[in-house]
């Protein structure tokens, strides 16, 4: 696929995700359509916090520490690292173990004891 229309989808797919989590947890009221939709950087409550394509500084030097989108629940100290990928029917399983990859490099550098949360949706 085109880089440039990955890149496109795979954004498409980032708003549409970040939108229907923070209309979820209530960091937004309002619907946009997807096309006219442009993420807050940070949305933020007493209970959630909602990052988009921010970087997790680490003391450690690590490739790509920067997630998609990361949801921070404050009230059970879970944090979920969301990494989305748009592969085409010949690397979906390259791309799944590539972020998964990504996600414990992650998790290893800031010192949490385990990945708990995976999910995979087929293409």
């Amino acid at each position: 696929m085109a880089g440039t229309v990955y890149t496109e989808r795979h954004n498409i797919a980032c708003k549409i995700i970040h939108q229907a989590l923070a209309q979820k947890y209530k960091l937004l009221i309002t619907h946009t359509p997807y096309y006219k939709y442009t993420p807050e950087t940070i949305l933020e409550d007493n209970k959630y916090k909602l990052y988009y394509d921010i970087t997790i500084h680490t003391d450690k030097t690590i490739i790509c520490n920067r997630p998609d989108i990361t949801l921070q629940d404050k009230l059970n100290k879970v944090t979920y690292l969301i990494d989305i990928s748009i592969p085409t029917h010949t690397n979906t399983e390259s791309n799944h173990t590539e972020n998964m990859q990504h996600c414990k490099n992650i998790f290893k550098t800031i010192e949490l004891d385990k990945l708990v949360v995976k999910h995979r949706f087929p293409s």
